[in-house]
């Protein structure tokens, strides 16, 4: 990794933290990869770039910036939505439970008749 380019990509973050007044003090690794699934991610405050191109490298830091600013847009919603599912799915699991009590029930009871017959 150069020298030049990671000061590069560290101005290019600096640049992009200033235009959007984003406060949040964030970390850049630059990690060339051949071959690799992902162009970059972001990890708790440090996005990781993964591209071997300075080029392709910068693209990609932007466009990890910008899936971070709008990730952290949605977060309460997706949290929101995250809480519902859960409870949903507890009233549905017990709501479960107790049909197949009742068809158990139901089988207990036709075999007894059955037997009594």
């Amino acid at each position: 990794m150069s020298t030049t380019s990671s000061k590069s990509l560290q101005d290019e973050l600096d640049r992009l933290k200033s235009i959007t007044g984003i406060k949040k003090e964030l970390k850049i690794i630059w990690s060339p990869r051949q071959n690799g699934k992902k162009e970059g991610e972001v990890i708790g405050n440090t996005i990781y770039i993964y591209y071997t191109s300075s080029h392709m490298a910068l693209e990609t830091l932007r466009h990890e910036f910008f899936d971070l600013i709008v990730s952290n847009a949605i977060r309460p919603y997706m949290n929101l939505v995250n809480a519902l599912l859960s409870v949903i799915g507890e009233i549905s699991y017990k709501s479960k439970e107790e049909t197949v009590e009742s068809l158990l029930l139901l089988c207990q009871s036709t075999v007894n008749e059955h037997l009594a017959s």
